[in-house]
């Protein structure tokens, strides 16, 4: 259907040269061009749909290779920090100043861990997925399980660090209401930059 629109675009150009040159300027000759050009003006209008309808194809198949390349990027980027973050827990664990804190802090401490371990469990899920179900290949399937892997481990990572950030605070300022604050403000400035803000900007596109 493109390579006839093009033939018929030449066949239409060289009719409204012929007619210019021509020089016509009774009704007909005048009606015989304006039909041309606007069959012209069509038939152009119609081949630029054609174009970014494929091009718009054409970036969709590119942009799942894209998007899962971007998705692997995340996990790897993220990954050694939890990873780093969960060996601290597990150290602060053994050392003598731990049995010092009280049984409420222990079990808040125990549950930091907890979710840490979780985010961790999250961002690798996707790598099974990727190694046992769908070896080889990429499909809109494995990338939106990928994703929602990823933003459970956010939530899950956004918890830990606010729990973990009210217990160091308390530990620091001996008050347990401005360390609930802290880790509560820490957790609403989590809250706001990695959900609030991209479900806002998705509204806008």
């Amino acid at each position: 259907m493109g390579s006839i629109s093009v033939c018929w675009l030449k066949v239409i150009r060289t009719e409204l040269a012929a007619n210019a040159d021509a020089g016509a300027s009774d009704s007909r000759g005048s009606a015989r061009r304006l039909t041309l050009t606007a069959c012209y003006a069509v038939l152009v209008f119609r081949q630029r749909v054609l174009q970014n309808l494929s091009m718009e194809q054409q970036e969709e198949r590119q942009s799942i290779k894209d998007e899962m390349i971007m998705v692997i990027e995340e996990a790897r980027m993220v990954l050694p920090g939890v990873q780093a973050l969960f060996g601290f827990q597990l150290i602060a664990v053994f050392s003598d100043a731990f049995d010092a804190l009280s049984p409420l802090v222990r079990r808040l401490h125990l549950l930091s861990m907890a979710l840490v371990a979780l985010t961790i469990i999250f961002i690798m899920a996707p790598a099974a997925f990727h190694r046992i179900a769908k070896r080889g290949s990429v499909s809109r399937r494995l990338i939106d399980t990928t994703s929602n892997f990823l933003t459970a481990s956010m939530a899950m990572l956004m918890l830990a660090l606010s729990v973990e950030f009210g217990l160091v605070s308390g530990v620091v300022l001996h008050d347990a209401l401005e360390a609930f604050a802290l880790g509560s403000a820490l957790f609403v400035g989590l809250l706001v930059c990695w959900v609030i803000l991209p479900l806002r900007f998705r509204r806008q596109r």
